[in-house]
């Protein structure tokens, strides 16, 4: 019998749909609760990307009466961390960091009013990062998150350790350069489903992260095998994301800003290769960023209305196929592959002007 990553392999968001199926259930009668990480369960099967551009405390305070985690960047000190805390104490705190920050990362883990704790990198399968697991004790590990990674083989080797969840996605946000600059890439939905398989029976929860551009792809990651998915662009441009608001042409934007892995990373790795200072040194004489780009996005009004929007969407979803919970989703999900035309036909087409639009619905305009 053929595996769900088999009969996804090399298909993204794009490549397919979800098929419909005869139904009896309506939208009002969906449950969206999911674990999204071991041991915390949220309203919504979604967490905010923990950049320097989307996360506020005040977008942190919004989304925690839907009991949705909001990390906090890797860029904030230990003390402003745990400022949050006493800020917001009704929902776990979730720090961020990278693991090549060893002593860092051991000084998060100690402070007992941090529930969960991302080591975030781009390439989370990595020597460093196993040693790192394997020098902690086994409470310290099940508060980890481990991100990112794209392929069965890396889940199957982070499968021995109770950590609370693992990330999933490589080079497919939507200002990440990754995948353009290195070459290196897996589609997002036969990443999901090769991650979910291999780690079944440590039964840590996948979060999809990079690529979502509106609720249908939220629906087909969570039918791929993830509890979750982390979002960035579609928080970002909301009024409580920490990103500056511009003015262009009479209308608003939100600043959104990309990540700087390779320097970050490359300098603490390699050191005595000079191939992360030569990164460094690049970046600083260019004035770009290594793996991200930075863009503006349309400022799209109060989270608390994106969450109302995803929520519509995705009782929909599941709706069409007659399931009531995420579980019975997966399980009733068939995916039916689609050219591109009949991919662009699923989209807005045919007028000239269009009046109003929804990034939710269709970011591309």
């Amino acid at each position: 019998m053929r595996t769900l990553s088999s009969k996804l392999s090399g298909l993204s968001f794009d490549d397919v749909f979800i098929r419909p199926r005869r139904t009896g259930i309506s939208p009002e009668s969906v449950c969206l609760r999911s674990e999204v990480v071991r041991g915390f369960y949220s309203d919504l099967p979604i967490i905010s990307a923990p950049m320097s551009t989307v996360f506020s405390q005040e977008l942190r305070r919004k989304v925690a009466t839907r009991k949705i985690l909001a990390p906090v960047p890797r860029e904030a000190a230990l003390s402003e961390v745990l400022r949050f805390c006493e800020e917001n104490s009704s929902i776990p705190l979730v720090a961020t960091t990278s693991p090549f920050r060893d002593g860092l990362v051991r000084d998060l883990l100690a402070e007992p009013n941090i529930s969960y704790l991302i080591l975030d990198t781009v390439a989370a399968h990595h020597d460093t990062v196993f040693r790192l697991l394997d020098s902690l004790p086994v409470r310290d590990i099940r508060k980890i998150i481990v991100g990112n990674v794209a392929t069965g083989e890396a889940a199957h080797d982070f499968s021995r350790y109770p950590i609370a969840a693992i990330k999933v996605g490589l080079g497919l946000g939507s200002i990440c350069t990754t995948s353009v600059v290195t070459g290196v890439g897996m589609p997002q939905l036969q990443a999901i489903a090769e991650v979910k398989e291999a780690m079944a029976e440590n039964g840590a929860p996948v979060i999809a992260d990079g690529g979502i551009r509106n609720s249908g792809d939220i629906a087909k990651a969570l039918a791929a095998g993830a509890s979750a998915v982390m979002i960035g662009r579609l928080f970002a441009a909301t009024t409580e994301a920490a990103g500056v608001i511009r003015e262009v042409g009479g209308e608003e934007y939100k600043l959104y800003e990309g990540a700087e892995y390779a320097t970050i990373e490359f300098s603490n790795v390699s050191e005595d290769s000079g191939l992360g200072s030569a990164l460094i040194d690049l970046n600083r004489r260019n004035g770009h960023r290594s793996e991200g780009v930075s863009g503006l996005l349309k400022h799209s009004g109060s989270v608390t209305l994106l969450l109302e929007m995803i929520e519509r969407a995705l009782s929909a979803s599941f709706a069409f196929v007659g399931a009531t919970e995420i579980e019975s989703f997966r399980q009733k999900v068939e995916f039916q592959p689609a050219s591109p035309f009949a991919m662009q036909q699923g989209r807005p087409h045919g007028i000239d002007i269009v009046t109003k639009s929804n990034q939710l619905m269709d970011c591309t305009q």
